[in-house]
């Protein structure tokens, strides 16, 4: 198989794009990205899709960024470039498969720590319009298996359990529980449709602004998106932002807040909202730890272990109704 690497993509760039452009490896959890820069500082990131990845998949994928460019959240979603052949998907020799999209500018939400109230509300905002724009947006590979499925998040835990390290087994134990008693039996009834899924602190992007602080310039990789509780999304994004922070329930208070005022949430999200996070977190863990013990190198995979075990020892000390009445109160 064509090894997949900074030659190969400076390569494709020019024969398949028509992009003289230097690449620069990016970390990631499946694909192969790359960032390209063109002499006259155009950026880029190509991407080479996993073998396991299905064309109807990546047909998703593409569908659902041509929709959001022409929706009020475009600004922050990469457009797709096509191949000088007019195909949203280059097809390489052995099997590989490439695809361009446009750099948005920005730094990573993870890098701009500690986070104000300001700018969780504004990413709140931005994922409820994300959402809005995408709640009539169907697609035959929307409904997919996929280990990051907040909805089947027993089904990744309860097998990886014993793996999960000891010091945080019994705070995994009790949000699956959470999860199973509490969370499954209402999904059913709460508004479903197709979301991004995966809106961490390394997918968000943010730039300076003067006088304003950071705001949100762009939201990357919709590899994870599927059809699912739209509260899924909130939840997912809420786990994220809270790692590390000084108070995580305001924090997801500010963040549910933002989404609400846009995209307002039912009294019955707002009641699995909380336990949604501490089951992502959860989740997390659980695929982190059966990784380690595979003997995956990507250390992309560990990437948040570490803060997703401190945290959710941290918010599991923090009662429901208490979780429940704070956010609804912030979001008010």
């Amino acid at each position: 198989m064509t090894p997949v690497n900074r030659e190969l993509a400076e390569a494709v760039a020019s024969e398949q794009f028509g992009l003289a452009a230097s690449a620069r490896n990016l970390p990631g959890e499946f694909d192969r990205n790359f960032v390209l820069t063109t002499s006259g500082g155009e950026g880029y990131i190509l991407k080479f899709s996993h073998p396991q990845t299905a064309d109807q998949q990546l047909d998703f994928e593409n569908a659902l960024m041509e929709h959001l460019a022409s929706s009020p959240v475009s600004h922050v979603v990469p457009r797709i470039v096509l191949t000088v052949h007019g195909s949203p998907v280059a097809r390489l020799p052995g099997g590989l498969r490439a695809r361009l999209q446009t750099r948005l500018p920005g730094r990573m939400l993870v890098d701009v720590r500690p986070y104000s109230g300001n700018l969780l509300r504004e990413i709140g905002a931005i994922l409820g319009e994300l959402d809005f724009a995408l709640e009539n947006f169907f697609h035959p590979a929307m409904h997919r298996e996929w280990m990051w499925d907040l909805t089947k998040a027993a089904e990744i835990i309860r097998p990886n359990l014993e793996g999960v390290n000891p010091a945080v087994r019994e705070d995994v134990a009790y949000y699956l529980a959470r999860f199973e008693t509490e969370v499954l039996p209402k999904l059913n009834a709460l508004p479903a449709q197709v979301v991004h899924n995966d809106a961490n602190d390394h997918n968000l992007l943010v730039h300076a602004r003067e006088e304003e602080g950071f705001k949100v310039s762009g939201l990357v990789d919709f590899g994870d998106s599927l059809f699912a509780p739209r509260v899924c999304e909130l939840a997912i994004a809420a786990a994220y932002t809270i790692l590390e922070a000084p108070d995580p329930l305001s924090a997801a208070g500010e963040l549910a807040a933002g989404y609400h005022s846009v995209n307002p949430l039912s009294e019955g999200e707002f009641e699995v909202l909380w336990d949604l996070v501490g089951t992502r977190l959860a989740a997390s863990i659980s695929i982190a730890a059966k990784r380690a013990h595979s003997g995956s190198k990507n250390t992309y995979h560990q990437v948040t272990a570490d803060a997703a075990r401190e945290t959710l020892n941290r918010i599991r000390r923090i009662a429901p109704m208490e979780a429940f009445e704070k956010i609804r109160r912030l979001a008010a």
